[in-house]
């Protein structure tokens, strides 16, 4: 279901929801690169503790491309003001960072994992190399990993470039009449 409001309509609550969600997306990118680099820090809050749950479950890289992905399409919802199919974009986020993850973890082919690559990505990559081994590991994950990557994405967002440039309403004038010439 698409929500699609024209911009000058819109209400400030309606540009407060995706500035929050991409606020909290970039929070979560800051305190995952500031949990990365001081790990000694003493874990108090219920924030920090989420922080940290995300970091050691999902590994740095995973949860900021996550975050990341998820900034870049608030950033299409606040621009266009067309959120499509929300809880399908979250889960194809999820699967991404999963891919990622696992991908992540294989190159220490199955071993001991590194703290920051993720316990669940750890978990999913030793099962795979025992199950098939390495190489096989590897050539299976990999495509999936770049396929998660581009569904997630909905190919690079091209379509947005696309439904932005075409939905652009340019006077009529010489110009069309220029084009229809030249096209025939």
């Amino acid at each position: 279901v698409a929500q699609s409001t024209s911009r000058d309509s819109r209400t400030v609550a309606e540009w407060l929801w995706p500035l929050m969600v991409g606020g909290a997306a970039l929070f979560a990118i800051s305190a995952l690169v500031y949990y990365h680099i001081t790990p000694e820090l003493e874990v108090s809050g219920f924030l920090q503790h989420a922080i940290v749950g995300i970091y050691d479950w999902f590994g740095l890289a995973p949860s900021v491309l996550f975050f990341l992905v998820a900034f870049a399409w608030s950033s299409i919802w606040a621009v266009t003001g067309i959120l499509e199919r929300p809880v399908d974009r979250l889960g194809r986020l999820l699967v991404m960072a999963l891919m990622v993850g696992v991908f992540l973890n294989l190159g220490s082919s199955g071993g001991s994992p590194a703290g920051h690559t993720g316990a669940f990505g750890a978990w999913v990559a030793s099962r795979l190399v025992v199950g098939i081994g390495y190489v096989f590991s590897i050539a299976l994950v990999g495509p999936a990993m770049f396929a998660s990557l581009m569904l997630a994405t909905d190919w690079f967002f091209s379509e947005w470039f696309e439904r932005e440039r075409k939905a652009t309403n340019f006077e009529t004038g010489v110009e069309d009449d220029v084009t229809d010439h030249l096209r025939r």
